[in-house]
């Protein structure tokens, strides 16, 4: 079995000596000692990491200095409640008031220890060594002429013409001490295999891993390499939006490469961390040249608020039947006459629906180049492949009969109806009623279909397009 490594800081000689002889009688632990009071013990435990040792073991303020400085375990070596009885009894043979000073590991015990015996000795806890000057000072002036206290205490009492009498920790305090550390180091290295074994895991993924609290501090990244500064200015500003809504996807593309943030919230001991997944993919083209475009759900709702739609049209937003067809997962077909704001209304679906955490992919398919309509179809990483988006297609009108019926035949083949929310809007007139290609679109996918008039702001009922519904706005 390997030996526990334990980096010793006594705050007195003898405590030092005790610690090297209990630790001759055992065969688990390897010690180290020396003798270090407060930032004395705070600089040698210092010099120490992980590597070099387990766990530290000190006492009272020499400890809580350490744990400051250290992320290394630190145990304290208890002071018993017989550890101060023995201290008091050794004062009571002496003909002079006096008063117990220490850090909380003392006058804890002290407190307890008074109360039952039923002592009105005077108890005074310090947390520095300034605390402690103050304290003598003003014992002197009381007529103090003895105190019971740690190290630390103990080389100041002497300016102050006070003796002192040293608690000290006996050989069953600081055997318990080292039985703990032995524990504490177990259950530490433990931990720590555990955390490396899934650090180890997470690093060896093809996505990078970066975790923030939500105050937008970041606590973890897997990345060897820092991201691009837009990407890192992007999770910033969702922290707050993921911490609300619980999860959210985004699209950023810049530079020939789109990058795909996966941000989730996770709640651990009442913390809230948010965690992103990033993924990188290489695209062929400039996909915004090419009418491809992605779109989040705060920059959709922008387009509708800020458009003439939103403020001729306010009980659109209000109307419960639009709700539903936005919760829906049906294909929807938008249909309209020119300046009826079929794209406003495509976004206010998107932002409404219940994929709004992913990207509105966006494709105009009048700007729509040979290498856009290659890259919708045969690359791996076309919105066409992806999943639980939703994909607004645009212009339809504008390409040829060829390159229609090959798109139309391609999603229908590869189920994106089935994976992804559907958008189209085609232009409608009432002389001369629903285009070829647009009826093709709504029996292929079984969309319903949304008509809007530019002079009516309310639903009525429309005829059925061949097998579909149809809703009049």
């Amino acid at each position: 079995m390997q030996k526990v490594r334990i980096l010793g800081i006594a705050p007195y000689e003898g405590m030092c000596n005790l610690m090297k002889q209990i630790a001759k009688g055992r065969n688990d632990i390897e010690l180290t000692a020396y003798v270090g009071d407060l930032e004395q013990g705070a600089e040698i435990a210092s010099a120490y990491t992980s590597g070099d040792i387990d766990v530290i073991l000190s006492r009272g303020g020499t400890a809580e200095r350490i744990r400051e400085l250290t992320s290394v375990p630190v145990v304290d070596i208890p002071l018993s409640v017989y550890d101060i009885l023995r201290s008091i009894k050794l004062a009571e043979n002496y003909n002079s008031p006096y008063a117990i000073i220490g850090f909380p590991a003392i006058t804890k015990n002290a407190h307890f220890l008074c109360d039952v015996l039923r002592y009105t000795t005077e108890i005074y806890t310090i947390h520095t060594q300034e605390e402690s000057k103050k304290r003598l000072e003003q014992l002197s002036q009381k007529g103090y002429n003895m105190v019971l206290c740690d190290m630390i205490t103990k080389s100041l009492a002497q300016q102050f013409g006070i003796s002192s009498i040293l608690i000290t920790s006996g050989s069953e305090s600081v055997e318990a001490a080292i039985d703990q550390a032995v524990q504490v180091s177990q259950t530490y290295y433990q931990m720590t295999s555990q955390i490396r074994f899934f650090q180890t895991i997470i690093e060896e993924q093809d996505r990078d891993v970066f975790i923030y609290t939500d105050a937008g501090e970041q606590v973890y990244t897997s990345a060897h390499h820092t991201p691009h500064d837009a990407v890192l200015k992007k999770m910033q500003t969702n922290i707050s939006l993921i911490a609300e809504e619980g999860q959210k996807r985004i699209y950023l593309e810049a530079s020939g490469t789109m990058t795909i943030l996966t941000g989730s919230k996770k709640i651990i001991n009442d913390q809230i961390y948010i965690l992103y997944s990033v993924s990188t993919r290489k695209s062929p083209l400039s996909l915004s040249k090419n009418g491809i475009q992605y779109i989040n759900k705060e920059e959709a709702a922008d387009r509708f608020f800020n458009s003439f739609y939103s403020t001729i049209s306010p009980t659109f937003l209000a109307g419960r039947t639009i709700e539903q067809y936005a919760q829906g997962a049906q294909p929807l077909m938008i249909l309209g006459e020119a300046g009826t704001y079929k794209e406003q209304m495509a976004n206010l679906l998107y932002t409404n629906g219940n994929r709004s955490n992913s990207p509105l992919v966006a494709i105009d398919c009048a700007r729509l180049h040979d290498k856009g309509r290659t890259f919708l179809v045969e690359n791996d990483n076309s919105p066409f492949a992806d999943s639980d988006i939703t994909i607004h297609m645009k212009n339809m009108k504008s390409i040829s009969d060829k390159q229609f019926e090959e798109l139309l035949r391609f999603m229908k083949d590869a189920g994106v109806q089935e994976r992804n929310r559907l958008l189209f809007t085609f232009p409608y007139s009432e002389i001369r009623g629903v285009e070829e290609r647009c009826q093709s679109l709504i029996n292929t996918f079984s969309c319903s279909a949304i008509l809007r008039f530019f002079s009516s702001f309310f639903l009525r009922s429309f005829s059925r397009l061949s097998s579909s519904s149809a809703t009049s706005l």
